[in-house]
């Protein structure tokens, strides 16, 4: 999709002339203007394509002599500075960047403790056999942290076992990711490299010794072994997931299941394992994507007028919202997906999916929309649209639940979930004091679908166990929904302040008028 071209059409569309200063010709719609300006935008984009050889070669030269190129140090190793002549300057700290276009990074070994650490670390995982797991877990219990102060996880352990930089050497260009293009693994002829770049702080010969140790334990596995592997794996753990399967020893790692066997969830069946959660939403997107083979193609500006609607979905007036003010405020560049229309019509369309942004269009007052026309019969086009409706629906409780538990043990503050989450900072608030106090039978309630999020953090806000209890129950059976749940709550907490106390229980009258 042209995007300078569909954002001057939308100038044009309201009146307002898109003029080029900085360009000789005039901006006056003749065949002339069109075909100058689709030859500047061409050379801007290839322009931005050698720009960015040139930066990567640039890097390369640094890479080479044995600069070091962005990124922390990591543990047992610091980045020092040095000026033109080669003379150390300072040590750089966490997030300290140089400031003279001469001046360069190196790697120098950290401190003494931090160094006996890594040291500590291969010697446990050579000499006596350790697991990357074991060991994280051993130096966890001896209240030993990491350079940036944080628990070890099994990951740092692994990259400490793995990474050239601790023998002296800088390594670059192992992966690369081209522009919306996925990232990819390079062969090893193609790594940007300088051996002995640095001072080593592991001996050469032990660290060769490992990478044997790692290569051995992760051997191809066939697909029997795999699936026996998984089996095992979930009559330990009695549940499954992609981070109970990347953090178990011996395992291969979920996404290797997800390659070989096409998505975790096939891995799964074949095993005869059925995840508690729903994970429709999950296939439901591969499809679409298997799907979607259109996805590069480019979009045509199509009349509203034209689209038919033909498998609409009802929206609340805050779902309708959302999309209005989101393309009022920053515009939208993603267009629609619509099919010709069978009928005959030759400018005729059926709407594949994209029923919220239409709308919001028309809201806005526009008459026309970026479209990507497919081919499609109206079964394809009716099985698109209700795989969408599968693929948007909103996350459910016990996965809301699960997610702020995830970023509250990486160390995310309440904002910055609520930023990523969706709820509010106050609720995240509510649900972070729900699983730091442990309240037990309110999360099971929650994780086995017996009660909604809300209500959970509605009656854990009771000031008394034996009130929860009773508010617990009294939802459970039926009796206290909605209202009634608030002024019960409300009700029997006013009695203990006014000395009126007594045990509630779970089968008592807790009506209200």
């Amino acid at each position: 999709m042209d995007e300078s071209a569909y954002d001057e059409y939308r100038c044009r569309k309201v009146g307002m002339q898109v003029a080029y200063f900085a360009e000789l010709f005039e901006n006056d719609g003749s065949p002339t203007s069109t075909i100058v300006k689709s030859v500047k935008r061409a050379m801007a984009g290839e322009y931005s394509r050698e720009l960015s050889v040139k930066v990567f070669a640039g890097q390369c030269c640094l890479i080479e002599p044995g600069y070091r190129q962005g990124g922390p140090a990591g543990v047992g190793l610091r980045r020092a500075l040095l000026n033109d002549r080669g003379e150390v300057k300072t040590e750089l700290n966490r997030g300290k960047h140089k400031s003279l276009q001469t001046d360069r990074v190196v790697l120098v070994p950290g401190p003494d403790d931090e160094v006996r650490t890594v040291r500590w670390i291969y010697d446990r995982f050579l000499m006596q056999g350790r697991t990357e797991d074991e060991i994280a877990a051993e130096l966890n219990a001896r209240g030993i942290l990491t350079d940036l102060g944080r628990a070890w996880p099994r990951a740092t352990v692994r990259q400490i076992l793995t990474s050239e930089k601790y023998i002296g050497n800088n390594v670059c260009n192992r992966r690369s990711v081209k522009l919306r293009r996925k990232r990819v693994a390079n062969a090893p002829d193609i790594w940007i490299r300088a051996d002995g770049a640095f001072e080593a702080i592991v001996d050469p010969r032990r660290f060769r010794q490992v990478q044997a140790v790692v290569a051995a334990r992760n051997r191809r596995f066939s697909d029997e072994e795999m699936l026996e592997r998984l089996t095992r794996l979930f009559q330990r753990h009695g549940d499954i997931s992609g981070p109970v399967i990347d953090e178990a020893e011996g395992m291969p790692s979920s996404g290797a299941y997800a390659h070989r066997f096409g998505s975790l969830l096939r891995a799964y069946s074949l095993v005869g394992v059925t995840p508690d959660r729903d994970y429709r939403y999950i296939e439901a997107n591969r499809l679409l994507r298997q799907m979607h083979g259109e996805a590069g193609t480019k979009a045509q500006i199509v009349p509203i007028a034209a689209i038919t609607l033909e498998n609409p979905r009802e929206r609340s007036e805050k779902t309708f919202r959302a999309p209005v003010d989101s393309i009022g405020k920053v515009g939208r560049k993603k267009p629609l997906t619509v099919a010709r229309d069978d009928a005959g019509a030759a400018d005729g369309y059926r709407l594949v999916c994209g029923q919220g942004r239409m709308e919001a269009y028309i809201a806005l007052g526009e008459t026309h929309i970026p479209a990507i026309v497919v081919d499609a019969t109206e079964v394809e086009r009716l099985l698109r649209s209700g795989i969408e409706s599968i693929a948007r629906r909103q996350q459910r409780s016990l996965e809301l639940l699960q997610d702020i538990a995830i970023l509250r043990n990486r160390g995310y503050s309440d904002p910055k979930i609520a930023e990523k989450t969706g709820p509010s900072r106050s609720c995240i608030h509510e649900i972070g004091e729900l699983i730091a106090n442990g309240e037990e039978r309110l999360l099971i309630a929650v994780e086995t679908g017996r009660m909604p999020l809300s209500v959970a953090l509605y009656i854990a806000r009771a000031e008394e166990k034996d009130v929860q209890k009773a508010l617990e129950a009294a939802y459970a059976s039926g009796e206290l929904r909605g209202k009634k749940l608030l002024e019960a709550r409300r009700l029997v907490e006013l009695r203990h302040r006014h000395g009126k106390k007594k045990v509630l229980h779970p089968q008592s009258d807790l009506r209200c008028g």
